[in-house]
């Protein structure tokens, strides 16, 4: 499970120095005698694939560097395996990591993938797990005893989805939304034959 930043906090300090950046270069410009910099309009067609920081997709380059740093893989590596005799291909990476400040534990929602299930056309071939974490990189499968599976409710399944769960996305419930509950999840699923 890897630790994340507060996106809040992450696009409140983004929107701030892009609003700083921008400023300086209006100034810069009014110093010089120049007029605010006109970029081309760029635009695509349906269904192109574009790289967003190539150079014809960016409006203006002007005081810009552009580097481009190396991956450095952690040791620490995977982070979570799979352990679980219901865990058939492994965890994957169709889901959530955020840490929840109230119960100091990084809380990790993750898809799993039943070969059995699915060679059988039963319902339940992609299922969420549950994972915890006190430093965000060991981590625990409690059992929430929550669905069946193979006789047992010994397991970290997450009750959600009519037959397929995929592709979720959990958050914190703002305070004051109304809504019920610490956590609101959004995942695709499966009903006869659409999603």
């Amino acid at each position: 499970m890897i630790p994340l930043f507060d996106r809040r906090l992450f696009l409140s300090r983004g929107a701030t120095t892009a609003l700083a950046l921008t400023a300086g270069c209006l100034e810069a410009c009014r110093k010089e005698g120049r007029g605010i910099p006109q970029s081309e309009f760029f635009a695509t067609r349906p269904e192109e694939t574009i790289f967003l920081l190539e150079h014809s997709t960016v409006a203006d380059m002007w005081r810009v560097r552009r580097k481009v740093n190396p991956i450095v893989k952690s040791g620490r590596n995977p982070l979570i395996v799979k352990d679980r005799e219901w865990e058939s291909y492994g965890p994957q990476i169709h889901g959530t990591v955020l840490y929840d400040a109230l119960d100091k534990l990084f809380k990790c929602w993750y898809v799993i993938f039943d070969s059995e299930a699915f060679w059988e056309h039963r319902p339940g071939s992609t299922r969420a797990c549950y994972a915890i974490s006190e430093d965000g990189y060991s981590g625990k499968k409690p059992e929430l005893s929550l669905v069946e599976w193979k006789g047992s409710r010994r397991n970290n399944f997450v009750r959600l989805g009519q037959e397929y769960v995929s592709g979720i996305d959990v958050q914190l419930v703002p305070s004051g939304s109304g809504v019920s509950g610490r956590f609101v999840a959004c995942y695709l699923y499966k009903s006869g034959d659409s999603y």
